[in-house]
């Protein structure tokens, strides 16, 4: 079993989009309800534009956006679309602060659109910019992996949209991905020496 769908998940959309064949067996493990929707019917809404073809093509979309993230590139599909649903969409306007160096960590963020900067006080209390994210970056993985306060602000340069997802559920995802919790592993290193590379601090020595 690559994955589990709870309540208010949705599976089968892929006739949302014409195609003709479903990427992954299902299978009920517990007595289930379940609401359907034939192809039919889907390509009828699908011609007729309705809200729902939006909905089902953006979770698509969200979901081969973190397929292709290499964070998550070992997970299977249904692994992915299980994640998708419990990850947040959420809006920023530029200038707005999204975590603050300092700040207990909370949740792990991608970003959908938009352009965020990486703020880092230095020796002196000054605040530095450091790095810029787009579109398929994340951020605030470091915190979550060290149980430590975020080492950067998050400000967002651009309108910005963004996915996130709650420490606990980062913390299960870890725990059950040895592959995930590598790949953090080395992101969190690397970006630490960047970041002291860039205001001039000495590299700590493993």
């Amino acid at each position: 079993m690559a994955g589990a769908l709870r309540r208010g998940a949705s599976f089968g959309s892929e006739v949302f989009l014409g195609q003709a064949t479903h990427q992954a067996t299902y299978r009920a493990s517990i007595d289930t309800e379940i609401l359907t929707i034939s192809a039919i019917e889907a390509a009828r809404l699908r011609q007729a534009g309705v809200e729902i073809d939006t909905q089902v093509v953006g979770a698509l979309t969200t979901a081969q956006l973190l397929s292709q993230m290499p964070i998550f590139a070992d997970l299977s599909r249904q692994q992915v679309d299980a994640l998708a649903a419990r990850m947040q969409a959420t809006s920023v306007e530029p200038g707005q602060i999204i975590v603050q160096q300092g700040e207990p960590r909370h949740h792990f963020y991608v970003i959908l659109k938009g352009q965020v900067a990486i703020n880092v006080r230095d020796a002196s209390g000054a605040e530095r910019m450091v790095g810029r994210l787009g579109r398929g970056e994340h951020f605030g993985e470091t915190s979550l992996f060290t149980d430590q306060p975020y080492a950067a602000t998050c400000q967002a340069e651009t309108p910005a949209e963004l996915l996130t997802l709650d420490e606990a559920t980062f913390d299960q995802l870890v725990a059950s991905s040895r592959q995930v919790a590598h790949y953090v592993e080395q992101v969190s290193s690397a970006r630490t020496l960047d970041t002291r590379r860039k205001l001039g601090l000495q590299a700590i020595v493993s």
